[in-house]
């Protein structure tokens, strides 16, 4: 299934980062530099790479690798919309946005699609022996209806407000 290579400059990051892809159960090799990143990352390498290397190397995620993710999001503030935008824009197709805690949750579905191979169904964000539905709209004038169940639903299942309200 190959390994999970994390490039992140700070510790502290390194740590968390580490503990974060530590729950896909794959082997996870933590690096400081680029020159590291490199020599550690072969064709069946998933690399999670902070957001300053990122940037530095905006190429990077061209080199052999089964996937580059990129994580500009620090601490409890998302990464800002126009860094998201510049880094899909130089061709980083793995972009992790959200703050930390949603991080780990944006994260472990991603190292998990990819590394698996299967990038779509819902049970991928959902607990096990979760019930789900389906709503079909005639009309787009509908969406706001469906919205409006869906998120009763999530909340009648005790999850946050923060989840119910994305939509």
């Amino acid at each position: 299934m190959g390994k999970l290579v994390v490039a992140h400059a700070e510790r502290r990051a390194q740590r968390t980062l580490q503990q974060l892809a530590g729950a896909t159960l794959s082997p996870v090799e933590v690096v400081a530099a680029d020159d590291a990143l490199i020599a550690a990352v072969d064709p069946d390498t998933i690399a999670i790479v902070d957001l300053a290397l990122a940037q530095a190397h905006p190429g990077l995620h061209e080199r052999p690798a089964r996937a580059w993710i990129a994580v500009p999001g620090e601490g409890a503030e998302p990464a800002e919309p126009h860094t998201v935008e510049r880094l899909l824009a130089t061709g980083w197709c793995h972009v992790i946005a959200h703050p930390m805690p949603i991080l780990a949750e944006e994260l472990l579905v991603t190292v998990q699609k990819l590394r698996r191979r299967e990038v779509f169904g819902l049970e991928k964000y959902v607990a096990w022996g979760a019930e789900t539905r389906s709503y079909t709209l005639g009309d787009a004038d509908e969406r706001d209806d469906a919205v409006s169940l869906v998120t009763q639903d999530v909340l009648g299942v005790g999850l946050p407000d923060r989840i119910a309200s994305s939509k």
